[in-house]
């Protein structure tokens, strides 16, 4: 697949103005369960405390522990029941290094999960590493709706499980302290390769970042063409107070032409996974406008969601496009086959996890050890028939 990048070696500092964002959500995680994972992480029981406690040779705890060596079979039983009841957990990293470093591990995690293109890019990445012979769980944390201690504490975590390295996948509402741990990690000398939206992240390792700008200045430029000035904007999740690349690319796009963004067009949703039911909340505050001051375009940041949104309009009277054009983004499936078929702005998902899988292979194999490569990937305008002339 062809993409459109913009490449820029060696990489710039990252601004403290692009960290990325905090979610204002409330906690899912108690306190509880915080301190349960910091007491896991930063104060496990050792080998040595076993042996001590029951009176024996480190070694010898360690060889019944391991089942390797020579243990009498009372001596191994009391050592692993003792193990047992005084919570010991071995050290994931000790134990490789003590057997030589695995090297056929490559953990991925992101800050969500959602039920389309977010997933599919890890799909493929999954399934690329896959085929060279790696291994590769996947963690997902819960974005914004977090104690900000847990998300920390999870990477420290991670960090410590000592694999070959790390893909950071699409990392809004990573926290400070989140941003601390992986910047300890990479300064240890650990690899990781990012990508992410709009945003150079602020770590020193290889990014591939969507231009969500780009993306909503394309599909807002192409309903101006067409000769819209009245453009409404649906922008995927809950209204919050920061301006994001997407406004910026909106409202470039209007300038351009002479247009203004007006507050009443602009549509938010209730950050449901199932980007359905934003996209129906999106419909009901178009319809909830008095006829004559609605818009007569509208940009939709998610197809699933501008497929909701046409049919709940049309249901409603609504002719897409002679009295509404509507502008989709991703390409997904679902843009080809609803009626009308919707125009939309691409995703490219298989151009970025190949290029994270690309960067990663080459510092795995050597072929590249330079600088932190940073490269921009552009959607491209898909016209189809949701879109028209103004009414």
């Amino acid at each position: 697949m062809s993409r459109n990048t913009s490449i820029q070696t060696p990489a710039r500092t990252p601004r403290p103005a692009r960290t990325p964002m905090i979610g204002a959500e409330s906690a899912e995680v108690t306190a509880a369960e915080v301190t349960a994972l910091e007491a896991q992480v930063s104060r496990p029981v050792t080998l040595q405390q076993i042996a001590d406690h029951l009176g024996v040779g480190l070694a010898t705890a360690s060889r019944a522990l391991s089942g390797t060596g020579s243990v009498a079979p009372r001596t191994r039983a009391e050592i692993v029941r003792t193990a047992q009841e005084m919570g010991f957990d071995p050290n994931p990293s000790a134990q490789r290094l003590a057997k030589g470093r695995c090297d056929a591990t490559i953990g991925i995690f992101s800050t969500i999960l959602d039920l389309g293109v977010g997933t599919r890019k890890l799909q493929i990445i999954q399934q690329r590493l896959g085929e060279r012979g790696f291994d590769m769980p996947v963690y997902a944390y819960r974005g914004s709706s977090v104690d900000p201690r847990y998300q920390a504490t999870m990477l420290r975590m991670l960090c410590r499980q000592n694999y070959r390295a790390l893909i950071c996948g699409s990392s809004w509402f990573l926290n400070e302290d989140a941003v601390r741990e992986l910047n300890r990690y990479l300064g240890g000398g650990g690899l990781m390769v990012a990508y992410s939206y709009s945003y150079e992240l602020p770590f020193a390792c290889d990014q591939v970042i969507l231009d969500l700008e780009d993306a909503l200045h394309q599909s807002a430029r192409h309903l101006l063409e067409l000769g819209h000035r009245r453009l409404g904007y649906f922008f995927g999740g809950t209204r919050g107070k920061n301006r994001t690349p997407r406004d910026e690319g909106f409202e470039r796009a209007l300038h351009e032409y002479g247009a203004r963004r007006r507050e009443e067009w602009v549509f938010a949703g209730a950050g449901h996974t199932e980007h359905e039911l934003d996209g129906e909340l999106a419909a009901q505050q178009f319809l909830a406008l008095p006829a004559r001051n609605r818009p007569t375009g509208v940009c939709i940041v998610n197809d699933t969601a501008a497929a909701a949104f046409v049919a709940v309009v049309q249901d409603a009277g609504v002719r897409v496009p002679e009295d509404l054009s509507v502008v989709g983004h991703d390409d997904r499936a679902i843009a080809r086959f609803c009626r009308p078929a919707l125009t939309t702005v691409s995703h490219p998902v298989e151009a970025i996890a190949e290029r994270v899988v690309e960067m990663l292979c080459e510092r795995l194999d050597g072929v590249y050890d330079g600088p932190p490569r940073i490269e921009k990937i552009c959607g491209q305008l898909i016209v189809r028939s949701s879109t028209g002339p103004p009414p």
